[in-house]
């Protein structure tokens, strides 16, 4: 079904009188809040088990920390519309401005993942379903269809899966159609979906794609170069430690000159390839790119990388060498690593005694500068005494003692 916004307008029942131009026993599946690696790949695959497209409100923040995810949605022909970026739960009191701002992000987000702004659809859902009406207007100003929904699946509240399809399958049995509300971040509806997709099909259910009714609307987006993928607001997640064997140290991938600005090292962004038909750059802010960091300089391992000094066009298509997992700072596998730590942890700690009276006015009477080994006596009120012995404790590196205190443990 194709959809043209500004002659559309909203739709949902459960706030608008209007919903979608469906026929008897038609559905249009949504997912919001996502994307979320673990579930959404649930809910792409149980959606191409049946041959069922959706549409999916993505949020800003997910987006930005898995961009490749909305790509991979997309690619296997959903549509994705926006959700706002960081979901606010009283959407409806940040005002005006407040709100457009939630919109314009989430919007920049989509469309930085997507890299082509004809693949994002202009609809938009309010998150919570917190509406307004200055909102509303400025969607609508904005050439953008505002989504609520007909039927809620109640998959965000704390019941099992198969509560999801019973509550999603009463109330659709009650409308005869509409919109379905779904999360694909919860892992009660990658669980449910399946079902769900089963049950509509038995009770004679047809499940119908909405896309926008806009000329140019590529089929696929491209996947960013291999070498590291541009995050937009997000430094580039480089290198992908590949670990080939349990006992193994990780495998690093060899990165390109480009990821640290040869040749023109000196440029505020740099290119890292086209995105879409019309070979349009992407660019990341220099300030992005992966530096070593400080804690790495230590060792001889971690200098690097090394930069080989060529000729420009050399230097364009020079690969750095493959770094150790030294030079990242990965001494041990994670496992032993984790296990150390925990036993750092569970080991029992003496427990501190607050001085008495007593210690404390011996305290005051002896003198501070005793040496290692000595020991002193001092008499506080009421004739007790309390004895205190000087101990040197330090720190011991590899190359020899570094750092090295005083103190005193008193006792009665």
């Amino acid at each position: 079904m194709e959809i043209a916004p500004d002659t559309q307008g909203r739709v949902g029942t459960i706030q608008y009188p209007d919903t979608l131009p469906l026929a008897d026993k038609e559905v249009v599946l949504t997912f919001d809040d996502g994307p979320s690696p673990a579930h959404t790949a649930q809910v792409l695959r149980a959606l191409d088990d049946e041959c069922v497209k959706a549409t999916f409100f993505v949020v800003g923040s997910m987006v930005r920390a898995h961009p490749e995810w909305v790509r991979r949605t997309y690619n296997a022909g959903h549509t994705i519309a926006t959700h706002s970026d960081r979901h606010p739960s009283r959407f409806d009191l940040l005002g005006l401005e407040g709100s457009a701002e939630e919109v314009e992000r989430g919007i920049a987000a989509a469309e930085a993942a997507l890299g082509d702004r004809r693949a994002l659809a202009p609809f938009f859902r309010f998150p919570g379903l917190r509406r307004s009406d200055p909102m509303e207007a400025y969607l609508a100003n904005r050439g953008m269809m505002a989504w609520s929904a007909d039927v809620p699946g109640d998959d965000w509240k704390p019941i099992t899966a198969d509560a999801v399809i019973e509550r999603t399958m009463a109330r659709l049995e009650k409308k005869g159609r509409g919109i379905i509300l779904l999360h694909d971040i919860q892992a009660r509806t990658a669980l449910a979906l399946p079902g769900l997709l089963r049950e509509l099909k038995a009770r004679g259910y047809r499940v119908v794609h909405v896309v926008p009714a806009t000329a140019g609307r590529p089929l696929t987006v491209p996947e960013p170069p291999p070498s590291f993928v541009a995050r937009a607001g997000r430094r580039p997640i480089w290198p992908v430690a590949r670990v080939n064997a349990p006992a193994g140290p990780p495998e690093l991938a060899s990165p390109s000159a480009l990821s640290f600005g040869f040749p023109d090292v000196f440029a505020r962004e740099i290119d890292i390839g086209g995105v879409n038909d019309d070979a349009l750059p992407v660019r990341i802010a220099r300030a992005a790119l992966p530096l070593p960091s400080a804690r790495t300089r230590r060792t001889a391992a971690a200098r690097w990388p090394r930069p080989v000094w060529k000729t420009p066009a050399e230097t364009a298509s020079a690969d750095l060498p493959v770094p150790s997992h030294a030079s990242l700072d990965l001494r041990q596998p994670l496992a032993s690593h984790l296990a150390t730590r925990f036993a750092e942890q569970a080991r029992p700690r003496p427990s501190a005694r607050k001085p008495t009276p007593a210690v404390r006015t011996a305290k005051r009477q002896l003198k501070p500068e005793l040496a290692a080994g000595e020991s002193a006596v001092g008499e506080g009120p009421a004739g007790k005494v309390a004895r205190g012995e000087v101990r040197l404790r330090g720190r011991i590196d590899d190359d020899g003692p570094r750092q090295w205190s005083r103190q005193l443990n008193w006792f009665q």
